[in-house]
């Protein structure tokens, strides 16, 4: 498990049904600075949050649906690991289920289509208002 290390760059989970929108947005994140953890699916997504602790995770899911990107909201937000729950959650989705990420835990909408900018922007600015929480705090409260 990587922990949250202040000195290393970010962990950016990046969870996409999309395999060539999964490896650009992996590409995106690397090249901003950040290190990548690429996920195919929501499974995948919290089995990989688990074992890097990201703090930041962004969600692409336009095969699977809003009501992935809900369940995935969902499922970091009430991960018994506080470093894996409040970790920044960035989802990529259409207009009309801006209301219903907010109300599940999203941090930040960006809706579809999205220009690069706007993706490591919207991490940077998370990742800037969220310090990351002590490597200690695996269990507890949020």
């Amino acid at each position: 498990m990587e922990g949250h290390d202040r000195r290393q760059p970010a962990v950016v989970l990046v969870a996409c049904d999309e395999p060539g929108a999964l490896e650009l947005l992996e590409r995106l994140v690397a090249r901003a600075g950040w290190r990548p953890a690429p996920a195919a699916d929501v499974d995948a997504a919290l089995e990989v949050a688990q074992a890097r602790l990201p703090r930041c995770v962004v969600a692409h899911l336009p095969h699977a649906g809003v009501g992935s990107a809900l369940e995935l909201v969902d499922r970091v937000r009430s991960h018994p690991d506080r470093r894996v729950a409040s970790a920044v959650v960035v989802v990529v989705e259409t207009l009309a289920n801006r209301e219903l990420l907010h109300a599940a835990g999203a941090d930040v909408h960006l809706e579809r289509p999205v220009h690069v900018r706007e993706i490591t922007e919207a991490i940077e600015a998370g990742l800037s208002v969220r310090p990351a929480p002590d490597a200690g705090a695996a269990g507890a409260e949020r």
